[in-house]
């Protein structure tokens, strides 16, 4: 399972591709930021999309915080 992980609450944001499979493989980023999650996020998720070496159409799942 392919799972993508989003976090744009509080003063970061985050974005973290889980690959799993025969080798388990996590990439993640995260930024300090207080505002312009928005802009940054979906650079975030192409840049952890590609170390994971997967596309956004081979996600199994996508969590996301509230808050």
């Amino acid at each position: 399972m392919n799972i993508l992980a989003l976090d744009t609450s509080m003063g970061a944001c985050s974005a973290a591709v889980l690959r799993a499979g025969d080798a388990r493989r996590l990439e993640a980023l995260q930024v300090e930021m207080p505002r312009r999650h928005a802009e940054a996020l979906m650079p975030m998720v192409d840049e952890v999309l590609a170390e994971a070496e997967i596309g956004a159409s081979e996600l199994d799942l996508i969590a996301a915080t509230v808050g």
